[in-house]
């Protein structure tokens, strides 16, 4: 009787576990900031500024349970000096993945091309980036 008992709450607690799914939360709208970067972000989208690029990020902007993330967008490198006509700005694509904890995120930019990280910062909810543009 032991036996099937426990045989029942082991299946019970399997099959509970088979349907407990991570959920999915969505980072509320609202500026994040760090050294070096300024991310604004919107229902929908996103403008990131670093001290020399920019760019955008296209949402929904879904975190894991876990407080995970990996989000798509673009790139742009910027320089000083004047722009030309033929300056191209619209950026190459990117994965900007990472980690969120109460108000703090870590946000790795990552080319989509490359395996290599373009760089990785540290951001806090509600506070301006400090960045200085190579205007």
């Amino acid at each position: 009787m032991k036996s099937a008992i426990c045989l029942v709450v082991i299946a019970g607690i399997a099959l509970m576990a088979g349907f407990a799914r991570p959920q999915n939360n969505h980072i509320t709208p609202g500026v994040w900031g760090g050294e070096h970067v300024h991310l604004d972000v919107n229902s929908n989208s996103a403008k990131i500024e670093f001290d020399c690029a920019h760019g955008t990020i296209v949402g929904p902007f879904t975190v894991a349970a876990n407080g995970e993330f990996s989000w798509k967008g673009t790139f742009a490198r910027e320089r000083g000096g004047p722009v030309t006509s033929n300056d191209e700005n619209s950026g190459a694509p990117a994965v900007y993945s990472g980690s969120i904890s109460e108000q703090t995120m870590k946000l790795t930019l990552r080319l989509e091309n490359e395996k290599e990280p373009v760089d990785t910062f540290v951001l806090t909810r509600g506070k301006d980036g400090h960045i200085r543009k190579c205007r």
